[in-house]
């Protein structure tokens, strides 16, 4: 890199973890005309200080580089595969399962621009007219899932459909199980599987109190179905259509023999296979005791990592080298 660097420039650390998801063709594609890194930081240059995109400054790829690979990193999945997998490392890191037991959900307004468009609303408990962000996020504060709407939309209404963003997030609905139909937040500290053994209540006027260690337990009735609507005589119903293509948290991936030792064999998602990797790495206490965020390899691990030493950032990449 030739240029000054920007502050909002990608650290090589977080490089390191960033790359494996980010690369939708080969480093040496013949179609690639700008580095990737340098795309990736006009993206942030962009996002880190609200500018337009024709205001990309010239030392970075032209405006219209950054804007197009920006649409399709989240149409692949790539970022969401990216935060689901970070916090699974950070939670692995900080001594917890590598998939939350518990969530808390919460929901802010911002105050809506010109190109908002249609998802402007009018938050009548703000005073607001805006956007409404709906998110969970796990104990340790880190984000399984989140969606937009316009600020109209009562928080209770959307609480379902944010549950069934957390069980996907989590590897529920991959398993095969189904959303619950009731959602309720046990005493803190309660031990569950991850995620199905949350049942969601509709809270009745949004009633909250605080848990004995700061979790929050939301007490209501739980919600009804809403009767189906039956397709008018005379109409043909429109079957739902089969095979829908999975995202990038679902895509199954092919481990190389070396990482087939420590995880298995057959393929998996991504997720899964960093969640077996740090297992493995638990039960055989292989985390420096000075610093959780490096590895210690044993003779499995070298043969993946090639060498004997890896912050969790690193083995990311790593272990992206032996997936296909």
């Amino acid at each position: 890199m030739t240029r000054k660097p920007y502050p909002s420039d990608v650290a090589d650390d977080e490089w390191a973890l960033v790359v494996p998801y980010l690369c939708l063709l080969s480093e040496g594609a013949g179609q690639r005309q700008h580095p990737l890194r340098e795309v990736f930081n006009g993206l942030r240059y962009v996002v880190r200080n609200g500018i337009r995109w024709r205001a990309v400054p010239n030392g970075l790829p032209p405006w219209t580089a950054v804007y197009q690979q920006a649409q399709r990193w989240p149409r692949s999945g790539r970022f969401q595969a990216l935060a689901h997998d970070l916090r699974a490392l950070l939670r692995a890191a900080a001594g917890r399962e590598t998939e939350p037991t518990a969530a808390v959900l919460d929901s802010r307004t911002l105050r809506s621009t010109p190109e908002n468009g249609h998802r402007a609303g009018w938050d009548g408990a703000k005073r607001r007219r805006g956007s409404k962000v709906h998110l969970a996020v796990d104990t340790l504060g880190h984000l399984p899932a989140l969606h937009v709407t316009p600020a109209t939309a009562g928080d209770r209404a959307e609480v379902g459909r944010l549950a069934a963003a957390v069980q996907e997030a989590t590897g529920e609905r991959r398993r095969g199980r189904s959303p619950p139909s009731t959602w309720s937040f046990g005493p803190p500290g309660t031990r569950r599987k991850p995620c199905q053994s949350l049942s969601l209540m509709q809270p009745s006027g949004f009633e909250a109190r605080r848990g004995d260690r700061g979790s929050m337990q939301l007490q209501g009735t739980p919600m009804t179905k809403t009767p189906e609507k039956k397709a008018p005589k005379g109409k043909a119903v429109e079957k739902p259509k089969a095979g829908n293509k999975p995202n990038a948290l679902q895509q199954p991936l092919q481990p190389s023999e070396d990482l087939a030792a420590v995880v298995g064999g057959g393929t998996m998602a991504r997720g899964e296979v960093v969640s077996k990797v740090w297992e493995y790495i638990k039960a055989n206490k292989l985390q420096n005791p000075d610093d959780g965020r490096e590895i210690l390899a044993d003779d499995k691990l070298q043969k993946v990592f090639g060498k004997a030493k890896v912050t969790m950032f690193e083995m990311n990449k790593l272990l992206a080298q032996h997936l296909k």
